[in-house]
């Protein structure tokens, strides 16, 4: 059995007292930090015989190991940026040897001190906004007042007549609701981006993979300039969701932070010689 090195991401050197004493990836080594000039790799010895390329493939198929073995890089990512910026890796970046991983150091120092000044002070939230769509359709289509004189006319028809211009209100109110939802979410991406360095839009999750019975609408990440801007972004937040639950019932928005660079620290990783 012969050791790797698996690296959780790259940070500026710390001194000894300042460098947080956690648990490493095998549950009994500690987390290191390999320092190279002003930087330092923070990482775990682990087996070859686990994180070997062909191995680790294996590994992942098997959804408790990652499960398990993911939660714990997370957890030690967000301990790491609570002290200081950090570059984040992938999970599974593992070098074969401490050579290896200094040569990667080396070759990126420059990249990486750019990259520390960049993100200091700066903070990565998520932003999700969630929409029951039984609950938000009713109540809007009790509030419109387009609606409800389309609805009064209607009633004069003939029942005939009635059935399928209930069907073509129908399908109008849900392009009319998906309109305001797309207008609620957009005001609060315009707010919010005033406060940043970056975002990025993200694809929304269908709900197998979100779990939730909401169906979510928006979900982006925001990298807000400074503490300053964290409290006025959570504010926005916070009055959107106040906004729609004296609106319309069935709207939900989540702000999760702050997060580990994971978007906006755009270091090319450096490459593995595994």
């Amino acid at each position: 059995m012969g050791e790797y090195y698996y690296v959780y991401g790259f940070m500026p050197a710390l001194s000894e007292k300042e460098r947080p004493k956690l648990k490493g990836m095998d549950g009994s080594s500690p987390v290191m930090f390999h320092q190279y000039e002003d930087i330092s790799a923070a990482y775990s010895p682990v087996s070859s015989d686990v994180f070997s390329e062909e191995q680790l493939q294996k590994n992942v198929e098997d959804m408790e190991w990652l499960k398990d073995h993911a939660f714990h890089h997370h957890q030690v990512m967000n301990e790491l940026q609570s002290h200081a910026v950090i570059i984040p890796l992938s999970f599974g970046t593992v070098y074969e040897s401490i050579e290896n991983l200094e040569a990667a150091l080396a070759a990126y120092s420059e990249e990486m001190k750019h990259l520390f000044n960049e993100l200091k002070g700066k903070e990565e939230w998520s932003v999700k906004v969630y929409v029951k769509r039984s609950l938000f359709d009713d109540d809007f289509s009790k509030n419109e007042e387009e609606i409800k004189q389309r609805k009064e006319e209607i009633a004069q028809m003939s029942k005939g007549k009635q059935f399928f211009a209930l069907k073509k209100l129908d399908a109008w109110l849900k392009e009319r609701a998906d309109e305001e939802i797309d207008r609620l979410c957009r005001e609060l991406h315009e707010d919010l981006v005033k406060l940043t360095s970056d975002f990025l839009k993200k694809k929304v999750w269908d709900q197998k993979i979100s779990g939730r019975e909401e169906e979510m609408v928006s979900n982006a990440v925001y990298l807000f300039k400074d503490s300053e801007a964290v409290n006025q972004g959570i504010q926005k937040v916070k009055e959107f969701q106040e906004n729609a639950e004296k609106n319309y019932n069935g709207l939900l928005v989540e702000a999760t932070g702050p997060w580990p660079s994971y978007h906006f620290a755009k270091l090319q990783e450096p490459e593995q010689k595994q």
